[in-house]
């Protein structure tokens, strides 16, 4: 009889820790896939837009593209932060750190590609790949 009730009692704990671990592990993948989501949808704005300022440079898109980068400046991993950000100021005509920076094009590959792979983990495009179907050519301004 005593065994039964430490049997009942230790079932009961044991399925308790399982369902609290259950749940939190459950609730860690539903905010990483939040976060990708919102990365992904951050990342499509921010080429939108920077696909609106190589067309033409209004002063409304400038603003929106500088609220999405400041966006991405939380929410983007740290590869894509210093990726976009080369890009973001080489293309916007900013002064960047790097003495010799490379061709706007070239950034721009890069970051989507860091973009790709924080959000798509199994993305086996290339540079030279991204490069090739990316149809903007920006001008430093």
């Amino acid at each position: 009889m005593f065994q039964s009730a430490w049997t009942i009692i230790l079932t009961g704990v044991l399925t308790g820790l399982i369902g609290v671990v259950g749940y939190s592990y459950q609730k860690y993948v539903d905010r990483k896939s939040a976060l990708v989501d919102l990365r992904r949808t951050t990342y499509s704005r921010y080429l939108a837009l920077i696909a609106n300022h190589a067309s033409g440079n209004s002063s409304e898109t400038n603003r929106e593209l500088n609220k999405v980068y400041m966006e991405l400046s939380v929410i983007a991993s740290d590869e894509v932060v210093k990726a976009i950000g080369s890009f973001h100021d080489l293309s916007l005509g900013r002064k960047i750190n790097n003495p010799n920076p490379k061709p706007i094009e070239e950034l721009l590959a890069a970051s989507i590609l860091l973009m790709r792979k924080d959000c798509f983990e199994n993305s086996k495009l290339t540079s030279a790949e991204i490069t090739a179907v990316t149809p903007l050519v920006i001008e430093k301004k």
